[in-house]
């Protein structure tokens, strides 16, 4: 085994944890290595939960501008205008992207030092392997 193509794993393994760039762990020539797919799969999960989170935030701040400010146009416009709105709107999104975050750096670790750790809490659920 080359060189080269080790290295392309490890930065197939690494771009698994950033975003959807697992997809490319699905298209590229390395993608039935054990280790690209353990990685992919930890991506893919991954990148489920934080697809979950933002739509929870969401729907929990449209929730917190209706009761406070009312629907429609006026009211949205009102909320985000809001110093306490735009408080609790910050608030929430850093406190949900937290984790994330340290899920995908702890995954990321992983990949550079070639281990395949599954992610804690959520690395039980992933499905593709």
């Amino acid at each position: 085994m080359s060189n080269s193509n080790t290295d392309n794993k490890k930065i197939y393994c690494i771009l698994s944890y950033i975003g959807i760039l697992w997809l490319i762990g699905l298209l590229v020539q390395e993608k039935d290595d054990p280790k690209v797919k353990f990685h992919v799969g930890q991506g893919m999960i991954l990148s489920i939960i934080q697809i979950g989170l933002i739509i929870i935030v969401s729907i929990v701040l449209m929730i917190i501008r209706m009761v406070l400010f009312g629907g429609g146009i006026w009211g949205a416009a009102a909320a985000y205008l809001s110093p306490t709105y735009n408080l609790i709107s910050t608030i929430l999104w850093l406190v949900f992207s937290i984790g994330p975050l340290v899920l995908a750096i702890i995954g990321i670790l992983n990949a550079v030092n070639d281990k395949e750790n599954k992610l804690p809490l959520i690395g039980n659920f992933a499905f593709y392997k």
